[in-house]
């Protein structure tokens, strides 16, 4: 399968949702600025995606909002050791 940088729905021939999520090595190279503006678009995301669960309550969506939550963990993770870092 190809890596993709951002986190999307990909259908395969047998009708199985896969969701992709951003891989801790491209956040890594990404600035933090960057980083700060992806965590809005992600938490505005993950508000979407919890209106569609609870409206809708199809389990790809459950599927697809732990994806984003643990991609803003990723992202948090690493501004709060680059923090952590520049203060020591």
């Amino acid at each position: 399968m190809p890596i993709f940088t951002k986190p999307f729905i990909y259908f395969n021939p047998n009708k199985t949702l896969k969701v992709f999520p951003i891989r801790i090595k491209e956040i890594k190279e990404m600035s933090d600025s960057a980083l700060e503006t992806k965590l809005g678009e992600l938490r505005l995301e993950l508000g979407i995606e919890r209106r569609k669960v609870k409206s809708t309550g199809v389990a790809s969506k459950v599927i697809k909002a732990r994806e984003i939550r643990r991609t803003i963990a990723r992202i948090n993770t690493v501004l709060n050791q680059r923090k952590r870092g520049a203060g020591a």
